[in-house]
């Protein structure tokens, strides 16, 4: 229901700034000609800037949840106030690690075993959940890679003691967003705010344009 609600939330935001978007585009050019660029484009630009920066990361997360591929993923393993810490994996690779529940999504985890040196995992920038099942969510966080089968030993500190994360196949997700998640977080809000960027940079240009020195140099030139 949460998940329904806050893709609702989304799209309705994300209908509001494209309107706004459109009607400015539209706007502007029935006026160009009538009179010079107000302030309205820098107004309208830097409300969409922050609510595109602020959109970004959500959008991406529920676009990734809605992307993803396959069944709830295989656990192999976690640790956690009733977990050991160890997970045993049939192959080499990367692997999810997974939050479950309420815990944080930024845990600081390291894998140890198999005599090798500790292997810190890498973090997921905008971290997908609703997986899993009825028993518990699980939101992807990070991933590690090992490099042959065995057991391993997972040590995750988070500031919840409480906090429990699994090991587990990493989901597969369809389109440009699996790879976006991946993205530095200041991108993704970059990414967000580009049609604002636009629309500001559009209404210095028109101002310029519009300036009365700009008119008398072209005016000047015109003449000669």
């Amino acid at each position: 229901m949460a998940a329904r609600w806050g893709r609702a939330l989304l799209a309705g935001a994300t209908l509001a700034e494209a309107g706004a978007l459109i009607g400015y585009a539209v706007g502007g050019h029935l006026t160009h000609r009538a009179r010079p660029a107000s302030r309205r484009g820098y107004l309208v630009g830097g409300l969409a800037v922050v609510i595109g920066a602020l959109l970004a990361q959500t959008a991406v997360r529920l676009g990734a949840e809605d992307s993803t591929i396959g069944q709830p993923p295989h656990e192999y393993g976690g640790v956690g106030p009733t977990s050991a810490g160890r997970f045993t994996v049939p192959a080499g690779g990367a692997y999810a690690i997974f939050s479950v529940g309420f815990s944080p999504a930024d845990p600081d985890c390291r894998v140890t075993g198999g005599g090798s040196a500790v292997r810190a995992a890498e973090p997921v920038s905008v971290p997908p959940g609703d997986y899993g099942g009825d028993a518990a969510t699980y939101a992807w966080v990070a991933t590690v890679r090992v490099p042959s089968p065995g057991t391993w030993t997972l040590d995750c500190r988070a500031d919840d003691p409480d906090a429990s994360y699994v090991v587990g196949d990493v989901p597969v997700i369809r389109g440009a967003v699996g790879e976006v998640i991946h993205w530095p977080v200041g991108a993704i809000w970059l990414l967000g705010a580009a049609p604002g960027l636009l629309i500001v940079a559009d209404s210095a240009r028109r101002r310029r344009a519009s300036h009365p020195a700009v008119l008398t140099a072209a005016g000047n030139t015109w003449r000669r």
